[in-house]
């Protein structure tokens, strides 16, 4: 396959992804020598000068190739880690990346793994990207659940890493699965009341993030009574102790998140509510990439109940990991999970 010629991928004035050059070497060696990388990856140990320059020579050898699409990731200027794609010529690649650890937790990584895919299927005519990671890289594997990627199964003794054997995901993105949306922005503002009304054919395309204001308390109240019945206690007293983020759609209300500092001062997501038209349509996944945009700090909580499969599989499939169980109600259950921000380990 022949690539087109110097491509260069950028999505704003912070990052830029480009090809390698020589003065790339001492950022190439300073994040293969970092143990978190060395741990996921099965570069050698100990790694050093001439094995850098091996890779930077295997890199520009597969873009001439035509087999291999590679790019340092640049952020805020300065070079912060790799993205790969391994062309199979069958109009597939397998994907792999991962960052310094000073670049990790600030979301850059989920930004430049999108930008990678939209080249390979807008620019290559890609039908479908693979990803493997060994078992436990949960950072990973949300950046890449967060571009769309399905995580398909674990396979026993997938990855070879220095002489052993280890468990592995597998997972893929086809073209039409690939989520071009990067995290939305929230905005603060007043602005006038919205309607809790159902719309006959919502469109996710036209539904943006933004934070409630007073304003907005009843018509999330009539949502969430659609969907729960009577909580309006408990959300009057959350509209002055927590954050409230609205899903909508022009006029209407399509979802609302609501998160606060949470126990031991981390942030936890306590409720998560979609109007019954906008459900399967990406609304959720919008309101979880504006709260983990948003809130501070490396780690982000939440719960659900045991029985509710759906909102297990969700949370899973972004990268949240199985943190503990509070039996409030023995025979349901709730179950905590737990994301860990540092998007930048390598998969």
């Amino acid at each position: 396959m022949q690539l087109p010629p110097e491509p260069e991928l950028t999505d704003g004035p912070d990052l830029l992804l480009r090809r390698y050059r020589p003065m790339d070497l001492g950022g190439v060696m300073a994040q293969c020598q970092d143990p978190e990388f060395q741990r996921w990856t099965s570069i050698p140990v100990p790694y050093n000068e001439s094995d850098a320059a091996e890779f930077l020579s295997a890199v520009a050898e597969g873009w001439r190739a035509g087999t291999r699409a590679a790019w340092a990731v640049v952020h805020q200027g300065r070079y912060a880690g790799c993205v790969d794609l391994r062309l199979d010529g069958v109009d597939g690649a397998e994907l792999s990346f991962g960052l310094g650890p000073w670049a990790r937790g600030t979301g850059v990584m989920t930004r430049a793994l999108r930008l990678t895919l939209a080249w390979a299927f807008n620019e290559l005519n890609l039908k479908v990207v693979h990803w493997r990671a060994t078992v436990g890289n949960w950072p990973a594997r949300g950046a890449v659940a967060r571009c769309g990627l399905k995580v398909e199964g674990t396979v026993r003794g997938l990855i070879a890493q220095r002489g052993k054997r280890h468990d592995g995901w597998i997972g893929s993105v086809r073209r039409g699965d690939f989520l071009t949306g990067g995290p939305r922005r929230v905005r603060a503002g007043t602005i006038s009341p919205i309607r809790a009304e159902p719309v006959s054919h919502p469109d996710p395309r036209t539904v943006t993030i933004r934070e409630a204001v007073d304003a907005d308390l009843d018509a999330v109240l009539a949502v969430a009574a659609s969907d729960m019945g009577d909580h309006g206690a408990y959300l009057r007293g959350e509209f002055g102790n927590s954050r409230v983020l609205l899903a909508v759609d022009g006029p209407t209300i399509a979802g609302f998140l609501v998160w606060n500092r949470g126990l031991v001062t981390v942030p936890f997501v306590s409720l998560v509510v979609v109007a019954a038209a906008y459900r399967r349509r990406g609304v959720a996944a919008q309101l979880f990439d504006a709260v983990e945009q948003a809130c501070p700090g490396r780690r982000l909580l939440t719960s659900t109940k045991l029985s509710n499969e759906c909102a297990r599989r969700f949370l899973e499939h972004r990268g949240y990991r199985r943190s503990g169980e509070l039996a409030l109600d023995s025979r349901d259950p709730d179950v905590f999970y737990q994301l860990t921000r540092g998007d930048g380990a390598v998969a």
